[in-house]
């Protein structure tokens, strides 16, 4: 039986990358417009994600997949193996198993 837990990366982020956290709003268009930025781009980098995880207490993190602002990564958590869903808004599913 899998347990999953969620928690939110996006305070993890916030504290240990400058800027990743960032406006609803993309860039500012001419005329101060502000732009939406596309559903599909990666709101973190896989950098930010293992950081974020490895400020959250897991260690020996890996990026599996990216699927467009989602990441699926393997790692461990208080000695046992973990499989790891990030969402592009940070929040993370954890399962017990790798």
């Amino acid at each position: 039986m899998n347990t999953f837990a969620t928690t939110a990366l996006a305070g993890a982020f916030a504290l240990l990358v400058p800027g990743a956290v960032l406006a609803q709003g993309g860039p500012a268009a001419p005329g101060g417009a502000q732009t939406q930025p596309s559903p599909s781009a990666p709101r973190f980098s896989p950098d930010q994600v293992r950081q974020g995880l490895t400020a959250l207490g897991y260690t020996d993190v890996s990026i599996v997949s990216q699927d467009g602002g989602a990441y699926l990564a393997k790692a461990k958590k208080e000695g046992r193996d973990v499989t790891l869903l990030v969402d592009p808004a940070g929040q993370v599913q954890e399962r017990a198993g790798g």
